[in-house]
């Protein structure tokens, strides 16, 4: 409902910034507007029309991706909080370490290294990266054709919570729809 709303004041704004500009009445630049906007609405149309819709995903549930890159399921398998990996203790208080799998539902081909950077946020939203620490994990790399899936892990370091949300697509809004997963550190093993 906010994305509706917030569509239409947009499309509000836009017409009334389109609408006094009298100077730019150029026949070829209405032409190529159109054009642009109409695809600009037809990629977020498509993007809109796999967002989970405020939806919260759980441990276990499957979440479709549809970005500049390709078409995506991911699920994140389990979830386990931890003191070290391989001997190495985290800079916060906790190592958080996911598994999942991702499914190329797609026509094009992927690259597993470029689907896996996500967010996590904490109870206090205190956000981190998984950019570090990957080669003490089954990284999630290599090329996933159509039709294939991929399994791997990604590592965070993190704060303790009681709650965890891990958001694929965070602050890409324009590019791709967004998935989140919300877990509590009692649900993870």
């Amino acid at each position: 409902m906010r994305k509706l709303c917030l569509l239409i004041i947009t499309g509000l704004i836009v017409f009334t910034v389109a609408c006094s500009d009298s100077n730019e009445n150029d026949a070829d630049h209405n032409d190529e507007s159109t054009v642009d906007e109409e695809t600009e609405n037809i990629e977020q149309d498509n993007i809109d029309s796999y967002e989970s819709k405020d939806e919260v995903l759980s441990i276990g549930d499957t979440g479709r991706m549809i970005d500049t890159l390709g078409e995506y399921e991911i699920t994140i398998k389990e979830v386990e909080i931890t003191d070290d990996i391989a001997e190495n203790t985290p800079n916060m208080d906790r190592f958080i370490e996911i598994d999942l799998e991702i499914e190329n539902v797609g026509d094009t081909l992927l690259d597993g290294i470029d689907l896996i950077n996500t967010n996590l946020f904490d109870e206090e939203d205190r956000m981190q990266e998984n950019r570090f620490y990957r080669e003490y994990i089954n990284n999630v790399e290599g090329e996933i054709q159509p039709g294939e899936i991929l399994t791997g892990q990604i590592l965070f370091e993190h704060h303790d919570s009681s709650f965890y949300r891990l958001v694929f697509g965070w602050g890409l809004s324009s590019v791709s729809n967004e998935l989140t997963w919300h877990f509590t550190a009692d649900e993870a093993n």
